[in-house]
């Protein structure tokens, strides 16, 4: 499940890498050079890095952030998701809690009774509280501290 608005992108956890890759370069594809879509780049250039293709195209988004909660490594999808304010959606049996990446990654790992649905990345001009005239000059950059094989 992938689903773009005004609010910006939702991805399904059970989505691969590589066709979340896919929908965040999509919202670049205007052509045009605001910091929104800048910022969009960014994060599918940075994910391009993290693993082979052949994970990107079998591994989900979920499951990579399961796993940097779980077991403490560094998170390279989590860390750039961090950066520009992403939100995780989680049912919790019939409750549903949004949260934070950074609460999400501090929390306990998820029970039995817990399963991660989604992640959200907002709207960057929503986010910065940008209007469509105002102009800015923005920095946004990633970095991969060690080459994929």
């Amino acid at each position: 499940m992938i689903r773009r608005d005004d609010s910006g992108i939702n991805i399904g956890v059970a989505v691969t890498i590589s066709k979340a890759i896919e929908a965040v370069k999509e919202c670049n594809q205007h052509g045009f050079h605001t910091e929104e879509n800048m910022v969009y780049k960014k994060i599918a250039d940075h994910m391009e890095k993290v693993a082979s293709g052949f994970i990107q195209n079998s591994a989900s988004l979920g499951g990579n952030l399961v796993m940097a909660q779980r077991n403490h490594f560094p998170p390279d999808i989590a860390t750039v998701l961090l950066a520009v304010g992403s939100l995780v959606n989680i049912m919790n049996g019939l409750k549903s809690e949004e949260l934070t990446m950074e609460e999400f990654l501090r929390r306990p790992e998820l029970d039995s009774k817990s399963i991660l649905l989604s992640v959200k990345i907002p709207d960057w001009n929503r986010l910065m509280g940008i209007s469509s005239g105002t102009r800015m000059n923005l920095l946004f950059e990633t970095y991969r501290a060690a080459h994929k094989p």
